[in-house]
């Protein structure tokens, strides 16, 4: 190979890689502002599945304490409030379909290693997948449905500081 097609080689794969390369069309990097909206469509869509593949559910929406610390400069933890359906996933019936179809839509949403955790004798099924952010999703059943997003670390963005941060 002569200099020139090496340097182009090398130039088109980091071209690549800079694009996108782990195959997820997901934000590498989520601002404060951005965060709510990003991470609520992530869920929306995993309710859908549920619903679609496990049958329809009421959801319920759960908050929870807002976190107050500044995770690292210029970055803020973001938790969103959990989901909670009274139905759980039949762990003999529809939990192989719903993580098979919510492995391409977590993909779609730039969430990967997905784990999952199998307990039919009364423990709690569950998978987990995070994103470049450090946020992990959660999908857990047992006697009723959940899902979440935590620990996610985003970029402070235009906010001056984190929500609930007093520096000091």
């Amino acid at each position: 190979m002569r200099g020139g097609d090496v340097l182009s080689a090398v130039l088109g794969a980091a071209l690549v890689a800079g694009c996108g390369g782990n195959g997820s069309s997901g934000p590498a990097a989520v601002t404060l502002g951005e965060a709510p909206e990003h991470y609520g469509a992530v869920l929306a869509d995993v309710r859908e599945v549920v619903d679609d593949q496990a049958g329809p559910r009421e959801w319920t929406s759960v908050e929870r304490a807002p976190i107050v610390w500044e995770v690292a400069e210029g970055r803020c933890p973001f938790w969103t409030p959990w989901w909670r359906a009274e139905e759980p996933i039949s762990i003999d019936g529809s939990w192989a379909q719903v993580i098979d179809t919510l492995d391409a839509v977590l993909t779609e949403h730039g969430f990967h290693a997905l784990h999952e955790n199998e307990s039919p004798t009364g423990g709690w099924a569950f998978l987990s997948a995070e994103d470049a952010n450090g946020a992990v999703l959660t999908l857990r059943s047992t006697e009723h449905t959940e899902v979440g997003v935590s620990g996610g670390s985003v970029l402070r963005g235009e906010a001056t500081q984190c929500p609930g941060w007093e520096e000091g």
